[in-house]
């Protein structure tokens, strides 16, 4: 009886000890995931395609713009890239910084974005940040929550040849 005692307490032990360890997480190799998803959410985006642009949604992800609602869902983020690739003729965006948890499954990242905008007279350049947050989820890269906002406070004019 002692034997199994000792034995039982020795494996209890050992999982403990070696449960307890987890893998060491490659920060960057999760930085370049999350970098290229990024791009290929941009890429998406630009090419004003909805659906593929939701794809890097999370399901519940949040959507939040000045001046307006926070949007929740892809449903809603769907009615948002409609009415949003309605208005812009051109867009594209930048990440200037990712920042990594250590767990390696959460991240966030802050860009610059730039989108011309159609315009009754002339188009019109709007230039932004965002802050986006974004979570391994299921051994995918998703965005949860973003926020973005213009740094103008009137969209100028630019002179661009129709598409």
């Amino acid at each position: 009886m002692l034997n199994t005692s000792r034995i039982l307490a020795a494996l209890v032990s050992f999982a403990l000890l070696t449960g307890c360890k987890t893998a060491a997480v490659d920060i960057a190799a999760e930085t370049a995931a999350l970098e290229a998803r990024s791009a290929a959410l941009v890429a998406a985006e630009s090419a004003k395609d909805r659906d593929a642009a939701l794809a890097f949604w999370a399901e519940d992800a949040v959507m939040h713009f000045a001046g307006g609602p926070a949007m929740v869902g892809r449903d809603a983020l769907g009615g948002v890239y409609d009415q949003f690739f309605a208005q812009v003729r051109q867009f594209s965006a930048e990440g200037t910084r990712v920042v990594m948890a250590a767990s390696g499954d959460l991240a966030y990242e802050i860009g610059i974005n730039r989108a011309i905008v159609i315009g009754q007279q002339s188009d019109l350049v709007d230039v932004g940040k965002y802050l986006s947050v974004w979570q391994k989820i299921d051994g995918e890269w998703y965005v949860v929550a973003v926020s973005a906002t213009s740094d103008a406070a009137f969209l100028e004019a630019v002179e661009t040849s129709p598409p």
